[in-house]
């Protein structure tokens, strides 16, 4: 992946795509808002210096959100199939093809069901070495 494969990315996602103009570590572009103290804020980015740094604790904190933004997805459309459940649950399907047409349904919403409780692995390239 390029540098302007990664601007992309961002770009796709309607971000602005982060830029190193210049050596500044994460502890001199962090919001001061994410720190309660200038202490909380060096104890964070121990460890990381400069813009190298900074592309490191980018890494780590993209991760850290695409993880919860996928749980958050996650967790809506498990509601989702819960929700379509209940409502096959709760008609009468008197009818012989709506009631196989509802069974149907259901074991295809179970099957996802089942895919949502899977984890899922991407593998990347080690980005941080620490002790050296």
């Amino acid at each position: 992946m390029t540098v302007t494969s990664i601007f992309t990315c961002f770009e796709l996602l309607g971000i602005e795509p982060p830029e190193f103009l210049d050596d500044r570590g994460p502890d001199q572009v962090a919001c001061e808002s994410c720190f309660a103290t200038d202490e909380d804020c060096a104890e964070a980015f121990t460890g990381t210096a400069n813009s190298i740094g900074r592309a490191e604790v980018m890494v780590g904190a993209l991760l850290d959100a695409a993880t919860e933004l996928a749980s958050i997805i996650n967790g809506f459309k498990r509601g989702e199939l819960v929700k379509r459940l209940q409502e096959i649950e709760a008609d009468s399907l008197a009818d012989p093809a709506e009631r196989k047409a509802a069974i149907t349904a259901a074991m295809h919403f179970s099957k996802l069901q089942e895919e949502l409780g899977k984890n899922v692995r991407r593998t990347l390239p080690q980005w941080q070495v620490k002790g050296v």
